[in-house]
């Protein structure tokens, strides 16, 4: 069973969010991102440019043969070098509002200077991250799940070591 999540990048007050199928977990996607951004943010000015020129689209028939190649090779892992090799990412701004689904999320915003991660499963409002203001998705259950919530942040110049990371979600040694 796969563990969803997304990738989320903010730059110039613009949002370009990408799902992710499986291994969504910190101790995964989210190392990915975090060893990723490391090196990336050492040139802010190129990781903005990068963000820039991914270019979003509503789904799959917007997409040349070329970026539906591309990918294929991606095949679900929204990790950004994944992402940025592709070049192309199909909108997925609306998951983080379905914490049922959305399991975990990784937020680079390059306007604020932050890191942020979320987390799913939340059955009662909350204020916690950008995406709490957004309204649930809609459902026929007697539970309502609403927008994931964040439950860490880092300044993008004082990223956490691997294990201090994973120490904060409870995974690692």
């Amino acid at each position: 069973m796969g563990t969803r999540g997304f990738v989320t990048f903010f730059a110039d007050g613009d949002e370009k969010t990408a799902y992710n199928q499986w291994d969504s977990h910190p101790s995964s996607l989210g190392l990915s991102v975090l060893n990723w951004l490391r090196l990336a943010a050492t040139d802010p000015h190129a990781l903005r440019e990068k963000v820039r020129a991914l270019r979003m689209v509503q789904d799959d028939a917007e997409l040349s043969s070329a970026e539906r190649e591309r990918l294929a090779e991606v095949d679900g892992n929204a990790s950004p070098a994944g992402l940025f090799a592709a070049g192309v990412i199909c909108d997925a701004r609306d998951f983080p509002r379905d914490s049922l689904f959305a399991e975990w999320g990784y937020v680079i915003d390059l306007d604020a200077g932050a890191f942020e991660v979320y987390r799913g499963f939340r059955t009662v409002p909350h204020d916690k991250g950008r995406f709490a203001d957004r309204p649930p998705i809609s459902r026929p259950s007697v539970i309502t799940y609403y927008p994931v919530a964040r439950v860490r942040s880092w300044d993008l110049e004082h990223l956490p070591a691997e294990p201090d990371f994973l120490a904060a979600f409870g995974e690692g040694e």
